[in-house]
């Protein structure tokens, strides 16, 4: 919980937001009330100030605010914070260089056949759909040097990451969501370069779920559009590395141009031979298993498959992520931020990796937090089940 910019402004008190106590809507407390700056139901002292709760209901929020008795507030209230809210959303757009306009005007869910010669009214990013052939180019393989700390007989081949703590970094420093996600962006690219450069092979983030399309429209505008810039943006420090992009989860429910955007990302990637990049976007580790098994089913009823041949290896196989072979399950999976589950990310592949957590947000996440994760791994014993004599 801090200081929210989004909503104050001249004739509006300074507000802090939070979640209401079943998580379900927003709530708001003028900081100049006294008392604690905890919500009825939290811990902590109790205040003395109204809280105020804004109904969310499917598809979004209504305009309707109340206090947590149930008694409606003043109308005036919410119609004084919205075009604060919004116009806040407008100036870190521009800050960020996104532009003022969000994805509103786009069509969410469009299937994108194949690339078109613009993204979103700009020029696509230069990338070659030729091979790369380091050998070919006169190139050698990268050094890799290692921590001292770090043994490379023990490292892992796949990394996975929940990248979480983006709008509370953001928070913290009284600033609007978006400005945490920019920074989380940053930190990733920061993230993948070490990763590379210490010889590991595969990089899987959770970049987006299912589940975050529940989020306010405004922030999912922001996030597509943040997604889309920084596709382009990037992809010259990508090349340079040599990064492979893949794409993981329902991309057809992506803007149109974003859909566009991804697909050169991988075409102009395919060939690249440094570390395969993996970004779980509208992602959701339950529907993976579930379009496997439909999948399967399918080949069943058409007689392709027995029933009896349905096991753990041909769900393996049929799973995203199974062009990958034997490095498709990460060895070590990353949660930054203190939080300790695995929220619905990679159920079927994570089944024996390691879990380290992490009390870094996600853009504060440097080379001396990545090792200490790595460092924990190496410490661990990896028995798969069996009994090491």
């Amino acid at each position: 919980m801090g200081a929210a910019k989004v909503i104050h402004g001249s004739g509006v008190q300074n507000f802090v937001t939070c979640k209401s106590p079943d998580m379900q809507s927003d709530c708001f407390r003028p900081t100049s009330c006294s008392g604690s700056t905890s919500a009825p139901g939290f811990s902590g002292r109790g205040s003395s100030c109204r809280w105020l709760l804004r109904e969310r209901v499917a598809g979004g929020s209504s305009n309707r605010i109340f206090d947590l008795n149930g008694r409606r507030a003043e109308e005036e209230f919410w119609v004084a914070i919205l075009p604060k809210r919004r116009a806040n959303f407008r100036k870190a757009r521009r800050v960020l260089g996104l532009g003022d306009q969000p994805h509103s005007s786009l069509n969410f869910g469009s299937r994108v056949e194949s690339p078109n010669t613009s993204i979103g009214g700009r020029l696509q990013p230069q990338v070659s759909s030729s091979p790369v052939d380091p050998k070919s180019r006169g190139e050698s393989a990268p050094k890799i040097v290692l921590p001292s700390e770090l043994r490379p007989e023990l490292m892992p081949k796949h990394v996975a990451i929940i990248m979480d703590g983006n709008s509370r970094w953001a928070q913290c420093r009284g600033m609007h969501a978006g400005f945490g996600h920019a920074a989380g962006a940053e930190a990733l690219r920061r993230v993948a370069k070490i990763a590379s450069s210490w010889g590991i092979q595969v990089l899987t983030v959770f970049a987006f779920s299912t589940e975050n399309w529940l989020r306010p429209r405004m922030e999912v505008e922001f996030l597509m559009q943040l997604f889309e810039t920084k596709l382009q943006s990037e992809m010259p420090n990508v090349m340079m590395h040599k990064f492979k992009l893949r794409f993981i989860g329902d991309t057809t429910s992506l803007p149109s141009s974003l859909q566009t955007a991804v697909k050169i990302a991988e075409e102009g990637t395919r060939h690249n031979t440094g570390m395969i990049i993996n970004i779980c976007v509208s992602y959701s580790g339950r529907a993976d298993i579930v379009r496997a098994c439909q999948e399967l089913a399918a080949q069943a009823a058409e007689g392709r498959l027995k029933p009896a041949d349905i096991d753990d290896a041909a769900i393996t196989r049929t799973v995203f992520m199974n062009e990958l072979g034997a490095l498709q399950e990460p060895d070590l999976l990353i949660r930054t931020s203190g939080e300790q589950r695995i929220s619905n990310f990679m159920l079927w592949q994570l089944a024996y990796s390691e879990l380290v957590f992490l009390d870094t947000l996600w853009p504060d996440v440097d080379l001396e937090q990545f090792k200490a994760a790595l460092i924990t791994y190496q410490q661990r014993s990896r028995r798969f089940g069996k009994r090491i004599l």
